[in-house]
């Protein structure tokens, strides 16, 4: 039982990266409007979306920690979005918004993965 407090403490740390991803998604949502982009292209679209998915799998990532790796997935998506949709050299605000956002997604995702699996490795093989 005196392990339970150091396994709680080591979770809490890792939402950290929850909270970024959250944050992340809700920028991408609201970017079409702050960037002054068109709300009804493809680029809106995909922020939208994208942006609500991220929020969304990083909420859940609060008390599941596998979804840290849906997020690293839903970055390379966030990634190459500009050219699959074609909006990265009519829409090159948006365009680096996309690419900035996944990098930032990507890397804070994979260090939540990562560092959930060691947590959870370290607390099965303190029980």
């Amino acid at each position: 039982m005196a392990d339970a407090p150091a396994l709680s403490n080591m979770t809490s740390e890792r939402h950290w990266t929850d909270w970024v991803n959250v944050v992340a998604g809700i920028w991408l949502f609201a970017s079409p409007w702050a960037l002054a982009f068109g709300t009804g292209t493809a680029a809106a679209w995909n922020a939208w979306i994208l942006g609500i998915v991220i929020a969304a799998v990083a909420l859940v990532g609060f008390s599941d920690e596998r979804t840290e790796w849906a997020n690293v997935v839903v970055a390379i998506c966030l990634f190459i979005s500009p050219w699959f949709l074609r909006f990265y050299d009519t829409a090159q605000g948006m365009a680096w918004n996309c690419w900035i956002v996944s990098v930032v997604v990507f890397f804070v995702a994979l260090a939540g993965a990562t560092q959930a699996t060691g947590t959870y490795a370290h607390g099965h093989g303190e029980l």
